[in-house]
């Protein structure tokens, strides 16, 4: 930029000469825009455009009381089958366009507030039917043990059924995976998460996967899964080393082939009840148990049985709130640590 501010010490007013000022401008608006993540944006956009088709049904106009309409729109949601979150997350988005029009929303208005609490209890009372379970440690490794990773989609998928375990990744984390977010050592690998749900600044965050260095597990190591698969990939593709940019986890053709891009999150969910199925692990009439997030679940269950503490798991996760991971944690777990069995004894 050339031409710097001139400050007024008698008026403490800044003058702009030239077209430096239309300069400032577009530079907050690049700030403004950077403000949130790519995927945040995205998001907000989606839901103030579905707020929009909302209200051109619903014959909603400017002189409509703001907080009645978005009321209205969260029982449109909940009518809809949304999830709490997913509203949270539209109704984010609505206020965030709203204000950029002039228009303040309060988020403890009564009628507002009212219908949020009562769609959030009511998703609460239907949660015992529709939560998926979390994964097991013991599945995991029957699915992994059955995979054919003589192949090319089995080395993938088994290594990325470990990773996703491991990394307690969700399923668009999964799928953004670039080669240029692993870092190797001896230790483990350092996973850079690019745009994470819980990532607004933009920062980027980090998830360490251990070595396995017990010899009598190594094919459940996530480590040596994930180098083993770079190098068949990077053969497939037949070239000596893979790109920054390149998916982890890339889609794949009939006949092996590889594309450029990633596998959807809806993939990653497809691939742990294909592999689930053939283990035994689920049936058919009980496959809807297991969701993509079962992976993350699963981490987080199995990380608590062997005595990782919430702050940890937290941290492998991504959760801002510990109570947020102490939700994770399945049912089956309800007689661990159980105070009657330190009371009366623990059957065996």
């Amino acid at each position: 930029m050339t031409n710097p501010p001139l400050k007024n010490h008698d008026t403490g007013n800044v003058s702009y000469p030239g077209d430096f000022r239309i300069q400032l401008e577009n530079k907050l608006d690049e700030l403004t825009q950077n403000a949130l993540a790519k995927n945040t944006r995205d998001l907000y956009r989606m839901a103030f455009d579905s707020f929009r088709a909302f209200c051109a049904a619903g014959g909603i106009t400017r002189e409509d009381e703001p907080h009645r309409v978005l009321a209205l729109y969260v029982a449109h949601m909940s009518a809809l089958g949304m999830k709490p979150n997913t509203i949270s997350s539209y109704l984010a988005g609505v206020k965030h366009h709203l204000l950029e029009m002039g228009v303040v929303i309060d988020s403890n208005h009564t009628v507002l507030k009212a219908a949020i609490q009562g769609h959030v209890r009511t998703s609460n009372l239907e949660e015992g039917i529709t939560k998926k379970d979390a994964l097991t440690f013991d599945e995991l490794q029957e699915i992994v043990a059955i995979i054919d990773d003589s192949t090319i989609s089995g080395e993938r998928d088994r290594t990325l059924m470990l990773v996703g375990f491991a990394g307690g990744f969700r399923r668009s984390e999964v799928s953004a995976l670039r080669v240029g977010d692993l870092t190797f050592s001896d230790e483990g690998v350092v996973i850079r998460k690019r745009d994470s749900k819980g990532d607004r600044k933009k920062e980027g965050r980090i998830v360490a996967i251990s070595r396995v260095a017990d010899g009598n597990h190594r094919m459940m190591c996530p480590v040596a899964a994930l180098e083993s698969w770079l190098r068949v990939y990077a053969e497939v593709r037949n070239v000596r080393a893979l790109t920054d940019e390149d998916p982890v986890f890339p889609r794949m053709f009939r006949g092996g082939s590889l594309s450029s891009k990633s596998i959807t999150g809806e993939s990653v969910l497809n691939i742990l009840r294909k592999h689930a199925l053939a283990a035994g692990v689920i049936t058919e009439e009980t496959e809807h148990r297991l969701g993509a997030h079962s992976l993350r679940a699963g981490l987080i269950t199995a990380g608590y049985r062997k005595g990782a503490d919430l702050r940890s798991l937290a941290r492998q996760v991504d959760h801002k709130r510990l109570d947020t991971t102490n939700g994770y944690i399945r049912d089956q777990d309800v007689f661990e640590n159980n105070p009657t069995s330190l009371i009366f004894g623990k059957n065996q």
